[in-house]
């Protein structure tokens, strides 16, 4: 837990995800920031018939620094940690979930990797993989580190072009978020790291 509430705070998420939320003008939108986006809140909310779920946070990898038995997402820990509540929503909890979302956006660093930490070795055997199991159709993740800035925008600007394109694919809008990177002559690096795995691409 110590090591968790002393990673970096990350300003962008929280516009990232109200900006992402005004999208769908505030219906059937719910909203977790700060203390209420923990692991008890999420183990607790019914995810059978969420269209789209995004997690903007840190991501850890199995071994990462040698204290992360295997892939996760950080949430906010509680006061007292417990082992279902620990703010790490681990790979294997989130596997446990009940989710049916066209799209679950991982909006955080290496978020494909593999469960070695190693994209190469098994792709998508970690939190990517989690989720299928866990239901998901598609899903957007990082093949590295991300900025949270740059990460919010990539997201963000998906849901402007769907928003603006009725009959757009969700790879037609990730390209698109990208090329309005590109157009700045941004390094590769901060436009280059997301993609989209799952079914329907």
């Amino acid at each position: 837990k110590r090591f968790i509430e002393e990673m970096p705070a990350l300003p962008g998420t929280e516009k990232e995800l109200k900006k992402i939320a005004n999208y769908f003008n505030n219906e059937n939108v719910s909203l977790f920031l700060g203390d209420q986006a923990s692991e008890t809140v999420l183990k607790n909310l019914d995810l059978s018939n969420t269209k789209y779920l995004a997690f903007a946070s840190h991501a850890v990898i199995k071994g990462e620094l040698g204290r992360f038995d295997e892939s996760g997402i950080i949430l906010s820990p509680p006061d007292i940690s417990s082992e279902e509540n620990d703010g790490l929503l681990t790979a294997s909890e989130i596997a446990e979930l009940k989710i049916d979302s066209d799209l679950v956006i991982l909006s955080a660093c290496n978020t494909a990797a593999g469960i070695d930490g190693d994209i190469t070795s098994e792709g998508l055997t970690g939190l990517a993989k989690s989720f299928f199991y866990a239901g998901a159709k598609e899903l957007l993740v990082s093949n590295w580190r991300v900025t949270d800035e740059y990460a919010a925008r990539l997201t963000t600007g998906m849901f402007d072009y769907l928003a603006k394109e009725e009959n757009a694919t969700k790879a037609e809008a990730l390209q698109y978020s990208i090329n309005e990177l590109i157009d700045e002559n941004l390094h590769p690096i901060f436009w280059a790291p997301f993609m989209l795995v799952g079914d329907g691409l």
